[in-house]
């Protein structure tokens, strides 16, 4: 393991992140100066209202009550589930130096191990 090469590609991400974050400045800037994208995107920010409005309708009926409730328990249930089996993988694979595993059904499921550095506070 070499840090000051860890250390070079972490100041590189930022760098190219930095470079990023002023072309879509610069970018955003001309959109915002230009007529039609301005008459286009007020046209498109009303279509958005009203399709979040006639969505939050349908969602509102009695009868989908139960349906959103049910979708939204669901969804907590598998976020935990998947970060249960996501250190149950690393532990998986640190003992047996594989990455994949036989499922239920006795299928060969591959799986991959990412890392994420967080930008600095």
């Amino acid at each position: 393991m070499n840090i000051p090469q860890i250390q070079k590609r972490i100041q590189k991400i930022e760098e190219y992140k930095e470079e990023i974050a002023k072309a879509k400045e610069v970018i955003d800037g001309q959109l915002q100066s230009h007529p039609a994208y301005e008459q286009a995107n007020k046209k498109s920010k009303e279509a958005q209202a009203e399709k979040k409005r006639i969505k939050e309708e349908v969602l509102s009926r009695p009868e989908n009550d139960k349906l959103v409730w049910e979708i939204k328990e669901n969804k907590e249930e598998i976020s935990t589930l998947e970060q249960i089996l996501s250190q149950e993988l690393v532990e998986y694979y640190q003992k047996n130096k594989e990455d994949s595993i036989e499922d239920a059904d006795g299928e060969k499921r591959k799986f991959r191990i990412s890392v994420r550095i967080f930008p600095k506070k």
